[in-house]
Order: structure tokens, then sequence, then C-alpha cells
């Protein structure tokens, strides 16, 4: 990239950076085929562990895009005007969706052009590197942004040209070249919105190093500034450190929080607060023997930047579930606040609402509903899916109180992951199956309307 250099002290980041320089604009012209559910048989490894199978791993990390349609303005938590609307400052996509997963250490994308009813499979991978862990965002023009953990380093890329009246294509998409975040080989479990205001990418993520045979585990964070394609936009919260990515010894740009000694990787989850638009970070510490930490830290918005406030614990872990990193959280527009939610000391599931200056609210179960969470928000309610002890795929809704279960997957599986804020009453939850395969369960709290999808050729000429 013009203007930045970098020294690079082994073979694998040279070769990493090669790449990059290499790379162009991607355009993607695959045939993709109707499916409901069909069962794969495909199982795949992470970090030479065998993690389980990890397609949709892990709810504080999205893998299920609604359509842009908002009743609510994310500046302001309040109800959108009928100028606003008239005036096109929302982009609408009726009834569209997309789910990036993971098979074989590959990114996949499946979409649906009614609300979920039926299923269409990129046939070829959207990005064919090997890949561990993806997290992503959908932003109000109905771009996608990516970011993701390959063999420890950490990239973002961009896909656009997905759509064509309003509703997502089986080819033709464009996706931008890599952008290198971290190169240090350490780098794990990325977490990825969208700032309010700009619209721009925000990621923290957890790093692990040794010192004097000393495991050291931390969270790091870089945030776009400018158009995210580009390396130099890259920056630190205050934005004053551009354009350099995580090193081995070097933190680049980004800022560092939280280094502690650790007996496993730190978690964290990324949110945003509406109206104030502070930035809110939680991750889950594991200590040996000792079960796990939850803490927080909270970078201030300051028109322009952020800045990072002091680190908080918030409670504590349970030492049985702290490594199933079952934590999640959603921002509520409706009402202006963030909820999260894991699994406490005594394997009880704790649900906090985080208000306005600094009041907490629990809204908690009262019971142990299992781990691997997903929350969303809708309409001022909160959705929460999990995997039960019993090993199905179930969730609650949350209005004024927990409901009875809403939904049960047919059989076994993990890492439920749902939309943030999903649009139009329609909840589409995606799960891991137990063949490594993905899979999708409904759940509509109004009528949907019979869509008829335009059909599109199998190919998309460029």
């Amino acid at each position: 990239m013009e203007g930045v250099f970098f020294r690079l002290r082994n073979n694998i980041f040279f070769l990493s950076l090669l790449v990059i320089l290499l790379s162009t604009v991607v355009i993607f012209s695959l045939p993709g085929g109707v499916r409901k559910g069909e069962v794969k048989k495909e199982k795949f490894e992470v970090r030479g562990e065998n993690f389980g199978y990890l397609a949709t791993a892990y709810g504080s990390q999205r893998h299920v895009f609604a359509n842009t349609k908002k009743e609510i303005n994310k500046k302001t938590s309040f109800l959108i005007t009928e100028e606003e609307k008239v005036g096109g400052v929302q982009d609408v996509f009726e009834g569209s969706l997309m789910a990036v997963w993971v098979r074989d250490n590959q990114i996949m994308v499946s979409y649906s052009n009614d609300y979920g009813q039926n299923w269409q499979d990129l046939s070829s991978p959207l990005i064919n590197e090997r890949v561990e862990v993806v997290s992503g965002a959908q932003d109000e023009k109905g771009n996608l942004h990516l970011v993701y953990e390959s063999e420890g380093n950490i990239f973002y890329r961009k896909v656009s040209e997905m759509r064509e009246n309003g509703l997502v294509k089986p080819g033709g998409w464009v996706i931008s070249s890599p952008v290198p975040l971290d190169l240090s080989g350490l780098a794990h479990r990325p977490s990825l919105v969208l700032d309010y205001s700009s619209d721009l990418p925000l990621v923290s993520w957890s790093f692990e190093s040794k010192k004097a045979g000393v495991r050291l585990s931390k969270i790091n964070f870089l945030r776009a500034k400018g158009d995210p394609v580009f390396l130099e936009n890259w920056c630190n919260a205050k934005g004053d450190s551009c354009g350099k990515p995580v090193g081995v010894s070097s933190l680049g740009s980004a800022d560092s929080l939280g280094e502690i000694i650790s007996s496993g990787l730190l978690h964290p989850v990324l949110r945003q607060m509406p109206q104030s638009q502070d930035l809110y970070l939680w991750w889950s510490e594991e200590r040996e023997k000792r079960g796990g930490l939850l803490k927080m830290a909270v970078a201030k918005n300051e028109i322009d930047h952020w800045v990072w406030g002091e680190i908080s614990v918030e409670d504590n872990l349970d030492s049985e579930t702290s490594k199933n990193f079952s934590l999640s959280a959603a921002a509520n527009f409706s009402k202006g606040e963030i909820a999260v939610v894991y699994v406490q000391e005594g394997m009880a599931t704790k649900v906090v609402v985080y208000k306005k200056e600094g009041i907490k609210e629990d809204i908690s179960p009262g019971k142990n509903l299992g781990g691997q969470f997903s929350l969303s928000a809708y309409d001022g309610k909160y959705f929460l899916f999990y995997r039960r002890p019993d090993g199905k795929i179930s969730g609650r809704l949350f209005d004024q109180s927990w409901s009875e279960e809403l939904l049960e997957s047919p059989g076994e599986g993990g890492h439920p992951s749902a939309p943030d804020d999903p649009a139009d009453g329609k909840i589409v939850i995606a799960y891991t199956e137990p063949s490594g395969t993905i899979s999708f369960l409904n759940y509509s709290l109004i009528a949907q309307p019979e869509l008829t999808p335009t059909a599109f050729p199998t190919e998309i000429q460029d």
C-alpha cells in the first residue's frame, strides 16, 4: 500500500504482506443451490486442536444479517420520521437475509430473499483462506464488513454489490483486498460493530503471548477513521496513531487493554451505546483453577474520537463454562441501552442491562439455560438464544419478564447466532449442526407476507 512499509521479521509475515500487496479486487460470479437445511458431512479443526464445530461461533460475533429497514434512528434512538423515510435516509432490502459461516476453514455464504423460508449457498467460498473465526456487520447501504482470524492474524474485508433490485444476487459480488489489522500470529476471536454515526467498522480481538514462559493475554482495539479498505485509515480510539498493524513485539496503531497472566484466551464482545455512542467492551478472563472474571472498559465519545476509561471487574464467571466463552451483548435502540449475557459463578444465566450514567438493571431469568448465547434486541424487547444442557438450540423473549421457550431445534446443535437488531419482527437464528454445516431456525413476532423471489440467472456477467 502506497506510503506504508513494514519490517517483517519472518517469512510468515513477509508472505502475508506479499499477498496483500498483490491482491486485487475480486468479483464473484458463483452459482447457488436452493436448500432447506441439507446435511453436509464436514468437520474442521482450529489451530490444530479440535474445538468442536465452530461454523457459527461465537454469540458475540454476528453471522446473520437482516435487511436494513429500521424503524429506529441509531444515532438518536428515536423513531424515524415519515420525512426521513421519504427522504431516503434508510435503504430497504425487504426479505433479504445473508449468513456467513466457516466450513473447512473457509468463509461460506448463504442467503435468502424470502425472509429465510428458503436458502441458497454460494457454491464457492467467499474467502478462500485458512479462517478460524469470522465476525461481520451489514451497513445501511447493504455492504458487508467482515473481520476474521487466519492462523493467528486478523484481517478485514468489505463485500459490496451483492444486490439487484433489492434482492441478493448469486454472483457479481465485489470483495476488497485483505487489510491486515494484526500480523503477529498471536491474535484470536475478533468482534466487529459499525459506528452509528459513520457506519465505519470498530474491531476488538484477543492477543496472547508468552514472556519467560508466562502466558499473557490482552484485548486490542482498532477502528476505521475513513474508508476501511485502506490500511492508513485504521487507527486507535483517539485517532492519533494510524496505519500500523500489530506485530509480535509491536502494538502498531492499536489500543491495548488489560494485559494479565491468564490460563486461556480472552473473549471480547464490543457494542456501542445508543444516543451517547460510547463504546462498551466486555471480555471474559480465565484464571487457573479459580474460575473466570467478566471485565469491562468504556470508551467515552468525544465527537470525533473516543477515550478509554478504567477497566472494571463486573462479575465472577463459572469455572466450568468460562472456556465455552458464553458471552454476548445487544444494543436496544428503542430504550437506549445495552444488555449483556454470561454464565455467572454457580452456573446461573445472568443478563444485565447497562443504561445511561452507569445505571445497571438485573433482568436474569433465574435459572441455568445453558450456554453459547446470542442476544438480540427488537422493538424494546430482548431475545436470548442458547444451547440447552441437552444439546438443543432454544430461545426466550424478555418483555417485562421472561417467556417460556419459543422454539427448539430438531436435533442437537451449537453456537446459535442471531442478528444484532433484526428487522420487521423476523428473527432467523443460524446454528452449527453436529455435521459441521449451518442450519436455520425462524421466529416471527408478526405475520410475514408471501414473497415471490425474483429469479436470477446462475451466472452474472460483469
